[in-house]
């Protein structure tokens, strides 16, 4: 069986942006890295009572740990994921399972994924309620990746159960 994991790194301020790279088990890069933008919407956190976008409760940045990916889910037209916030083309529903992603679930923290959507105004990523967002043609070049790798007829039969999703700080955090 094939496996494969998406490592996602982002800096502690999530102002900043980070990177998402595909790599296969062995760890040599299939895909990316490509930008990732990992903050949450300043407004809706401070509406929903989380205004310093603590990552462990809902509305929060994305949390860091490990995840499962149980689908891709089709994003777009013809969907209730509206191209403008979720993109084109299909997203990556992310599933805690360790780390401060497993406890932010434990606090009741739904709803994670990967997808693009729309840039904003300044021709930046958008923030999101959470999740990860990438460029519609970044995600797109991701999803070719994946289903390049799993030998898949189209995205949505992407085979999931060998992918995990690491997200983490960089290095030189890791190692202070």
């Amino acid at each position: 069986m094939s496996t494969a994991v998406i490592e996602i790194v982002l800096p502690s301020d999530r102002r900043e942006l980070g990177e998402l790279s595909l790599l296969n088990g062995d760890g040599a890069c299939l895909a990316g890295p490509f930008v990732a933008y990992g903050k949450a919407d300043n407004a809706r956190a401070a509406k929903n009572g989380n205004r310093d976008r603590d990552p462990l409760i809902q509305w929060g940045d994305t949390p860091d740990g490990t995840y499962d990916v149980p689908e891709i889910v089709r994003t777009g037209e013809n969907t209730v994921y509206v191209q403008r916030s979720y993109g084109p083309d299909a997203m990556l529903p992310i599933e805690p399972v360790d780390g401060p992603a497993l406890q932010a679930k434990m606090n009741g923290r739904t709803g994670l994924y990967i997808h693009s959507g729309d840039l904003a105004d300044s021709g930046g990523l958008r923030p999101t309620y959470g999740c990860v967002r990438l460029s519609d043609d970044d995600m797109r070049s991701l999803l070719e990746a994946l289903r390049l790798w799993f030998c898949a007829d189209d995205f949505c039969s992407i085979p999931t159960h060998g992918l995990r999703v690491l997200i983490r700080p960089p290095k030189e955090v890791e190692d202070a």
